[in-house]
Protein backbone atom coordinates (compact mmCIF):
# COMPACT_ATOMS: atom_id res chain seq x y z
CA UNK A 1 0.00 0.00 0.00
CA UNK A 2 2.57 2.56 0.97
CA UNK A 3 4.40 1.53 -2.54
CA UNK A 4 0.61 3.44 -4.29
CA UNK A 5 -0.35 5.50 -1.47
CA UNK A 6 0.62 8.09 1.06
CA UNK A 7 0.85 6.87 4.45
CA UNK A 8 0.96 8.69 7.83
CA UNK A 9 0.90 7.39 11.46
CA UNK A 10 -1.02 9.19 14.12
CA UNK A 11 -0.14 9.07 17.91
CA UNK A 12 -3.58 8.29 18.57
CA UNK A 13 -2.63 4.50 16.64
CA UNK A 14 -4.58 5.77 13.19
CA UNK A 15 -3.23 5.03 9.76
CA UNK A 16 -4.12 7.99 7.25
CA UNK A 17 -3.66 6.60 3.72
CA UNK A 18 -4.06 9.46 1.61
CA UNK A 19 -4.90 8.44 -2.46
CA UNK A 20 -4.12 10.54 -5.49
CA UNK A 21 -7.83 12.18 -5.30
CA UNK A 22 -7.18 13.65 -1.99
CA UNK A 23 -9.49 11.17 -0.66
CA UNK A 24 -8.69 9.71 2.90
CA UNK A 25 -9.21 6.54 4.13
CA UNK A 26 -8.53 5.50 8.32
CA UNK A 27 -7.39 2.33 9.72
CA UNK A 28 -8.22 2.36 13.47
CA UNK A 29 -6.61 -0.24 15.62
CA UNK A 30 -8.75 -2.67 16.86
CA UNK A 31 -8.89 -4.23 20.48
CA UNK A 32 -7.40 -7.41 18.98
CA UNK A 33 -4.26 -5.49 18.28
CA UNK A 34 -5.60 -5.40 14.39
CA UNK A 35 -5.68 -2.45 11.89
CA UNK A 36 -9.01 -2.19 10.02
CA UNK A 37 -11.03 -0.18 7.76
CA UNK A 38 -14.74 1.33 8.35
CA UNK A 39 -16.40 0.61 5.25
CA UNK A 40 -19.40 1.83 6.06
CA UNK A 41 -18.08 5.34 5.97
CA UNK A 42 -16.84 4.64 2.21
CA UNK A 43 -19.79 2.76 0.81
CA UNK A 44 -19.30 4.98 -2.41
CA UNK A 45 -15.61 3.79 -2.67
CA UNK A 46 -14.69 1.14 -5.19
CA UNK A 47 -11.65 -1.34 -4.46
CA UNK A 48 -12.99 -2.15 -1.06
CA UNK A 49 -11.36 -6.04 -1.04
CA UNK A 50 -14.07 -8.39 1.42
CA UNK A 51 -12.97 -11.68 2.21
CA UNK A 52 -15.52 -14.46 2.58
CA UNK A 53 -15.34 -16.04 6.15
CA UNK A 54 -16.82 -19.80 7.84
CA UNK A 55 -19.78 -17.88 9.18
CA UNK A 56 -20.55 -15.99 5.99
CA UNK A 57 -20.16 -19.25 3.78
CA UNK A 58 -22.70 -21.50 6.40
CA UNK A 59 -25.27 -18.83 5.58
CA UNK A 60 -25.47 -19.50 2.21
CA UNK A 61 -26.82 -22.96 2.67
CA UNK A 62 -30.03 -23.75 4.29
CA UNK A 63 -29.05 -26.92 6.05
CA UNK A 64 -25.13 -26.37 7.36
CA UNK A 65 -25.61 -29.10 9.95
CA UNK A 66 -25.63 -31.73 7.00
CA UNK A 67 -22.39 -30.10 5.26
CA UNK A 68 -21.24 -30.29 8.89
CA UNK A 69 -22.25 -34.19 9.29
CA UNK A 70 -21.02 -35.02 5.49
CA UNK A 71 -17.45 -33.20 6.80
CA UNK A 72 -17.52 -35.36 9.86
CA UNK A 73 -17.82 -38.99 8.21
CA UNK A 74 -15.51 -37.83 5.59
CA UNK A 75 -12.99 -37.77 8.68
CA UNK A 76 -14.36 -40.79 10.54
CA UNK A 77 -13.67 -42.98 7.00
CA UNK A 78 -9.70 -42.11 7.20
CA UNK A 79 -10.22 -38.57 5.30
CA UNK A 80 -10.28 -39.85 1.22
CA UNK A 81 -10.37 -37.38 -1.33
CA UNK A 82 -13.59 -35.38 -1.96
CA UNK A 83 -13.08 -37.01 -5.21
CA UNK A 84 -13.08 -40.60 -3.81
CA UNK A 85 -15.68 -39.22 -0.71
CA UNK A 86 -18.02 -38.76 -3.44
CA UNK A 87 -17.53 -42.12 -5.43
CA UNK A 88 -18.15 -43.97 -2.04
CA UNK A 89 -21.21 -42.31 -1.45
CA UNK A 90 -22.69 -42.52 -4.72
CA UNK A 91 -21.69 -46.26 -4.93
CA UNK A 92 -23.64 -46.84 -2.18
CA UNK A 93 -20.65 -48.47 -0.27
CA UNK A 94 -22.43 -46.89 2.68
CA UNK A 95 -25.38 -48.69 3.25
CA UNK A 96 -28.00 -46.12 4.80
CA UNK A 97 -25.70 -43.00 4.17
CA UNK A 98 -27.64 -39.51 5.31
CA UNK A 99 -24.93 -38.31 3.41
CA UNK A 100 -25.38 -37.07 -0.67
CA UNK A 101 -23.12 -35.45 -3.27
CA UNK A 102 -24.79 -32.16 -2.63
CA UNK A 103 -23.21 -31.97 0.74
CA UNK A 104 -20.14 -32.82 0.24
CA UNK A 105 -19.92 -30.35 -2.26
CA UNK A 106 -21.99 -28.01 0.63
CA UNK A 107 -19.00 -28.84 3.07
CA UNK A 108 -16.24 -28.45 0.57
CA UNK A 109 -17.79 -24.57 -0.23
CA UNK A 110 -18.15 -23.82 3.69
CA UNK A 111 -14.93 -25.63 5.34
CA UNK A 112 -12.89 -25.71 2.30
CA UNK A 113 -10.26 -28.55 1.73
CA UNK A 114 -9.68 -31.09 4.92
CA UNK A 115 -6.80 -29.90 6.87
CA UNK A 116 -5.47 -33.24 8.46
CA UNK A 117 -5.71 -34.45 4.22
CA UNK A 118 -3.71 -31.47 3.25
CA UNK A 119 -1.17 -31.72 6.35
CA UNK A 120 -0.82 -35.67 5.86
CA UNK A 121 -1.26 -36.39 1.90
CA UNK A 122 0.93 -33.30 0.96
CA UNK A 123 3.92 -34.87 -0.59
CA UNK A 124 7.13 -32.50 -1.36
CA UNK A 125 7.79 -31.67 -4.59
CA UNK A 126 10.69 -33.39 -6.74
CA UNK A 127 13.33 -31.08 -6.74
CA UNK A 128 14.91 -30.21 -10.22
CA UNK A 129 17.48 -32.85 -11.65
CA UNK A 130 20.93 -32.92 -11.35
CA UNK A 131 23.18 -32.14 -14.80
CA UNK A 132 25.69 -34.42 -15.25
CA UNK A 133 28.50 -31.54 -16.63
CA UNK A 134 31.83 -33.25 -17.77
CA UNK A 135 34.37 -31.43 -18.92
CA UNK A 136 37.42 -33.36 -20.51
CA UNK A 137 40.62 -32.00 -19.70
CA UNK A 138 43.20 -31.49 -22.27
CA UNK A 139 45.79 -33.91 -22.94
CA UNK A 140 48.22 -31.43 -22.72
CA UNK A 141 47.09 -30.84 -18.96
CA UNK A 142 47.33 -34.38 -17.94
CA UNK A 143 50.54 -35.37 -19.16
CA UNK A 144 52.32 -31.99 -17.85
CA UNK A 145 50.64 -32.16 -14.17
CA UNK A 146 49.40 -35.50 -13.58
CA UNK A 147 51.62 -35.30 -10.69
CA UNK A 148 50.42 -32.71 -7.97
CA UNK A 149 52.33 -30.51 -5.71
CA UNK A 150 49.80 -29.67 -2.58
CA UNK A 151 50.34 -26.73 -0.40
CA UNK A 152 48.52 -26.68 2.68
CA UNK A 153 47.64 -24.76 5.95
CA UNK A 154 45.11 -24.41 8.19
CA UNK A 155 42.99 -21.24 8.22
CA UNK A 156 41.26 -19.38 11.21
CA UNK A 157 37.80 -17.52 10.53
CA UNK A 158 36.37 -16.28 14.21
CA UNK A 159 38.04 -18.97 15.91
CA UNK A 160 37.15 -21.58 13.79
CA UNK A 161 39.87 -23.82 11.82
CA UNK A 162 39.71 -24.72 7.74
CA UNK A 163 42.49 -26.77 6.06
CA UNK A 164 42.65 -24.89 2.73
CA UNK A 165 45.20 -26.17 -0.16
CA UNK A 166 45.81 -25.22 -3.10
CA UNK A 167 47.82 -27.15 -5.85
CA UNK A 168 50.47 -25.52 -7.84
CA UNK A 169 49.78 -24.82 -11.72
CA UNK A 170 46.77 -26.14 -11.49
CA UNK A 171 45.70 -23.86 -9.17
CA UNK A 172 42.85 -25.56 -7.53
CA UNK A 173 41.77 -24.66 -4.40
CA UNK A 174 39.74 -26.30 -1.51
CA UNK A 175 38.65 -24.89 2.02
CA UNK A 176 36.88 -27.86 4.42
CA UNK A 177 36.61 -27.16 8.39
CA UNK A 178 38.18 -28.91 10.66
CA UNK A 179 36.58 -30.36 14.19
CA UNK A 180 40.27 -29.47 16.11
CA UNK A 181 44.16 -29.54 14.14
CA UNK A 182 44.83 -32.81 16.32
CA UNK A 183 46.63 -35.45 13.63
CA UNK A 184 43.56 -37.23 13.23
CA UNK A 185 41.57 -34.77 11.56
CA UNK A 186 44.26 -33.35 9.63
CA UNK A 187 45.05 -36.59 8.01
CA UNK A 188 41.37 -37.47 7.22
CA UNK A 189 41.29 -33.89 5.54
CA UNK A 190 43.65 -34.25 3.42
CA UNK A 191 43.07 -37.99 2.42
CA UNK A 192 39.72 -36.75 1.23
CA UNK A 193 41.34 -33.88 -0.98
CA UNK A 194 43.72 -36.33 -2.46
CA UNK A 195 41.30 -38.84 -3.27
CA UNK A 196 39.50 -35.57 -5.18
CA UNK A 197 42.30 -35.61 -7.25
CA UNK A 198 42.66 -39.01 -7.89
CA UNK A 199 38.91 -39.12 -9.32
CA UNK A 200 39.55 -36.83 -11.95
CA UNK A 201 42.91 -38.60 -12.94
CA UNK A 202 45.76 -36.83 -11.11
CA UNK A 203 48.12 -38.11 -8.00
CA UNK A 204 49.09 -36.10 -5.14
CA UNK A 205 53.04 -37.10 -4.77
CA UNK A 206 54.48 -33.81 -2.60
CA UNK A 207 53.20 -31.95 -0.09
CA UNK A 208 54.62 -28.44 0.62
CA UNK A 209 53.13 -27.22 4.70
CA UNK A 210 55.04 -25.55 7.53
CA UNK A 211 56.81 -27.06 10.03
CA UNK A 212 54.03 -27.06 12.44
CA UNK A 213 52.74 -30.29 10.40
CA UNK A 214 56.01 -32.62 10.95
CA UNK A 215 53.93 -35.19 12.98
CA UNK A 216 51.72 -35.94 9.37
CA UNK A 217 55.27 -37.31 8.00
CA UNK A 218 54.50 -40.70 8.65
CA UNK A 219 50.89 -40.77 7.66
CA UNK A 220 51.25 -39.01 4.26
CA UNK A 221 54.00 -40.96 3.26
CA UNK A 222 51.88 -44.42 3.65
CA UNK A 223 49.35 -42.29 1.32
CA UNK A 224 52.91 -42.19 -0.67
CA UNK A 225 52.97 -38.23 -0.28
CA UNK A 226 55.94 -36.84 0.61
CA UNK A 227 56.30 -34.16 2.70
CA UNK A 228 58.63 -31.34 2.50
CA UNK A 229 58.19 -28.45 5.42
CA UNK A 230 59.34 -25.01 5.68
CA UNK A 231 62.09 -23.57 8.25
CA UNK A 232 61.28 -21.68 11.18
CA UNK A 233 59.84 -18.30 11.03
CA UNK A 234 59.53 -19.54 7.04
CA UNK A 235 55.62 -19.88 5.38
CA UNK A 236 54.65 -21.29 2.07
CA UNK A 237 54.09 -18.32 -0.17
CA UNK A 238 51.61 -20.23 -2.74
CA UNK A 239 48.88 -21.04 0.09
CA UNK A 240 49.49 -17.76 2.22
CA UNK A 241 48.51 -15.89 -0.76
CA UNK A 242 45.79 -18.20 -1.16
CA UNK A 243 44.41 -17.40 1.92
CA UNK A 244 45.14 -13.90 2.03
CA UNK A 245 42.95 -14.11 -1.25
CA UNK A 246 39.83 -16.16 0.54
CA UNK A 247 39.79 -13.96 3.45
CA UNK A 248 39.64 -10.82 1.36
CA UNK A 249 36.31 -12.41 -0.18
CA UNK A 250 34.75 -13.22 3.10
CA UNK A 251 34.95 -10.02 4.14
CA UNK A 252 33.55 -8.49 1.22
CA UNK A 253 30.89 -10.49 1.19
CA UNK A 254 30.15 -9.82 4.90
CA UNK A 255 30.09 -6.48 4.12
CA UNK A 256 27.58 -6.51 1.81
CA UNK A 257 24.94 -8.86 4.35
CA UNK A 258 22.53 -7.16 6.65
CA UNK A 259 23.58 -9.17 9.61
CA UNK A 260 25.45 -8.26 13.08
CA UNK A 261 25.87 -11.63 14.07
CA UNK A 262 26.30 -14.62 11.94
CA UNK A 263 25.54 -18.70 12.63
CA UNK A 264 28.84 -20.97 12.72
CA UNK A 265 27.16 -22.59 9.32
CA UNK A 266 26.86 -19.50 7.59
CA UNK A 267 30.47 -18.59 8.53
CA UNK A 268 32.13 -21.86 7.42
CA UNK A 269 30.15 -22.15 4.02
CA UNK A 270 30.94 -18.27 2.89
CA UNK A 271 34.36 -19.36 1.65
CA UNK A 272 33.04 -21.86 -0.28
CA UNK A 273 30.82 -19.44 -2.63
CA UNK A 274 31.49 -19.34 -5.87
CA UNK A 275 33.83 -15.71 -6.45
CA UNK A 276 34.27 -14.27 -9.48
CA UNK A 277 37.90 -12.68 -10.54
Amino acid sequence: MKEKYHIKFEHDAVFHVTKPDGETFQFVESVEGLYNLDTAKHVKTTGVALVNTVALNKNSYGDYLRAKRARDLQVKIGRPSTKDFVKIVTSNQLPNCPVTKADIAAAEHIFGPDVGSLKGKTTRSNPPKVRDIIVPLPAKVMSRYRNITLCADVMFVNSIPMLVTVSRHLRFGTVEELPSRSVTNLVKALTRVTKVYKRAGFRVTLSLMDGEFEPLRGNLADANVTLNTTGQDEHVGDIERFIRTIKERMRATYNMLHFEWMPHRMIVEMPRAPYSG
